[in-house]
């Protein structure tokens, strides 16, 4: 309890200085826990989790890294891929700007993944996919979308890796645009809190960032399609709804490897979290998800 009564002090302090010199009490000399590259947090190191691998908890406000767990450890990013996906897309894309669907672009699609069932030659606009991504994680949109930026799949990715290098990120190599599983592929908690905070920059990613929903409108191939947030956390009905997260996604390798990053607002603090790696629990028959362990762990990382 005394420590949690520190930790909450010596935040409220940087909240309202916005910058600070971090006492030797809270994280030991010469050592700072201000900014995303912060050599140490300012809550002592070990894990305080269930099954994540590796987990970042960074107040926005003050720029302050509050707990780390394995913040550099390279780890399969999966789908959280898509939020730099959709930054070079709002960075290099006319929202406006009607893109036609290739077949090509479709074949490089795994059948069976998340889709928002894209046709051949369905003519839809960029805003309406980057709507499919951030709110439903569709990876047939990524795929059009990484097609319609770059030219082709690999002109895409190696914008990415470029974008990745020039905002700080050390440790990521990225292969594809939807972040389904390549063994080549892989990015830490740091850089993609990297990522995600220069995306949140962008008001229009910021927006869609927080969605609860989206409706496409018909196009040539297809009729209306509704979709909701895959942020069970957003989601008032569901058992894992917490009124404190303003925003995010989660992404699977499998349906037990899982991870997850969310924005979540306590009082006066905004804080970015980033849970990687943790696994959910399946019934015998392997059908049905009684427990997701993202949603689990982002809840104890926020309290």
């Amino acid at each position: 309890m005394k420590k949690s009564i520190l930790i909450s002090l010596v935040l409220t302090v940087c909240l309202l200085w916005g910058s600070f010199s971090v006492p030797a009490f809270a994280v030991g000399e010469g050592m700072s826990c201000h900014g995303l590259k912060a050599d140490t947090a300012l809550d002592s190191p070990g894990k305080q989790l269930d099954t994540a691998k590796a987990v970042i908890l960074y107040e926005l406000n003050s720029g302050t890294m509050v707990y780390t767990y394995n913040a550099d450890q390279q780890i399969n990013p999966t789908g959280l891929v898509k939020f730099l996906t959709v930054l070079l897309a709002l960075e290099h894309g006319d929202l406006n700007e009607v893109v036609t669907v290739k077949q090509a672009t479709l074949n490089t699609v795994a059948v069976g993944s998340k889709s928002a069932r894209l046709k051949a030659g369905e003519e839809i606009t960029l805003r309406d996919l980057l709507h499919c991504v951030m709110v439903y994680s569709a990876n047939d949109a990524c795929a059009v979308i990484a097609a319609h930026i770059g030219g082709s799949q690999e002109g895409f990715v190696t914008m990415m890796n470029d974008k990745a290098k020039a905002l700080g990120c050390t440790n990521s190599h990225f292969t594809n645009a939807h972040g389904l599983t390549d063994a080549a592929q892989y990015s830490t908690p740091r850089d993609l809190a990297i990522v995600t905070v220069a995306a949140l920059e962008n008001e229009t990613f910021s927006e869609m960032f927080s969605m609860l929903s989206c409706t496409i409108p018909a196009t040539n191939k297809s009729d209306i399609r509704e979709y909701t947030t895959t942020n069970n956390m957003m989601r008032e009905k569901d058992k894992n709804y917490d009124s404190r997260v303003t925003g995010g996604k989660p992404a699977a390798a499998s349906n037990t490897d899982r991870s997850m990053i969310c924005t979540a607002q306590v009082g006066t603090a905004r804080y970015l979290c980033v849970v990687m790696g943790a696994k959910a629990q399946m019934s015998e028959d392997n059908m049905v998800i009684l427990r997701y362990g993202i949603f689990e762990e982002m809840t104890s990382l926020i309290n």
